[in-house]
């Protein structure tokens, strides 16, 4: 499939778990390979909230991208830098189930 680089502008970001990160803002490029090396994403408003500045995702991480969403492996999530994240993206969750 070919997409082009409005297409890709705004997709939502969600993990392989269907947790949503954010929507694509740009991407960088290797210009001797002439590919894609990492994808930045403008996080939602609750990550944003926990984080500073925008995600950045390899392209190895990346698992799906469809015209509807881009899906990047569980194992993002993982990273010693999103544990905190995930804890606080549970507990949000938490807290709005409990206001209901």
């Amino acid at each position: 499939m070919k997409i082009n680089n409005k297409q890709l502008k705004n997709l939502p970001v969600i993990t392989e778990s269907n947790q949503e990160l954010g929507n694509l803002e740009s991407f960088n490029i290797d210009t001797d390979s002439q590919s894609i090396l990492e994808y930045n994403i403008k996080p939602t408003n609750i990550v944003k909230e926990l984080i500073q500045g925008d995600l950045t995702i390899s392209r190895g991480q990346i698992i799906d991208i469809g015209p509807d969403k881009i899906i990047i492996k569980d194992s993002f999530s993982k990273q010693e830098s999103f544990q905190k994240l995930k804890e606080a993206l549970k507990q949000k969750k938490l807290v709005v189930l409990n206001k209901e």
